[in-house]
Parts: C-alpha cells; structure tokens; sequence
C-alpha cells in the first residue's frame, strides 16, 4: 500500500484551544516571578494576584505573541503569605497558588 502523511499540527490543551500556562516560578518567591505561557495564537492574557481576603492585589494584561512566552511579575512591595494567581486567556482561566516569602 502507500502512505500520505499530514502536517503536524499542535495539540491544544484548555478548553478555548488557543494555549495553555506551562509553568509558575519560583513558588516560593521573595520579590518576583515568572509565567511561562504557550500560545497556540495571538491573544489577550489578563492575570490578577488575588490576596487570603478575596482582595486583588495586583492586575496585569499583557499580549502575548504566538508561541512561548516568559512574563515577569514585580512583587516586591506585597506582603508575605500566600496569593491565588488568576489567569484569564480566551474563555481559559487558569488559577495557581502561590507563596511569597
């Protein structure tokens, strides 16, 4: 018999299919850290860092390219103990703990 291959196309993991958060790090952190976000396509990504007592602390929106990206997060003037992290892309939300020391 004979064989046709097709293109290789990328498998998308959360439910809009555009892309996914790979990584938060470090957790622990002290004055900062690192999203590591793959995008399937162009697209808004909004993100809050939400406090014990339900209070967001910080808002970011960024755009992010197609591809793998590193957004960094400035946290030095927040106080120590544990924040939800929330991140919003299409109809993807994505909520991580984390802990600053």
């Amino acid at each position: 018999g004979t064989f046709t291959y097709s293109d290789i196309l990328p498998v998308k993991i959360n439910r809009s299919g555009s892309g996914m958060i790979s990584a938060v790090s470090p957790n622990p952190f002290r004055n900062g850290f690192v999203v590591h976000c793959e995008s399937g396509i162009p697209q808004a990504v909004r993100m809050q860092l939400i406090d014990m007592h339900g209070r967001m602390v910080k808002h970011m929106e960024y755009k992010l390219p197609a591809g793998i990206t590193r957004l960094s997060v400035e946290t030095g003037s927040l106080l120590p103990g544990m924040y939800l992290l929330k991140i919003s892309a299409g109809d993807g939300v994505v909520v991580k703990k984390l802990i600053k020391q």
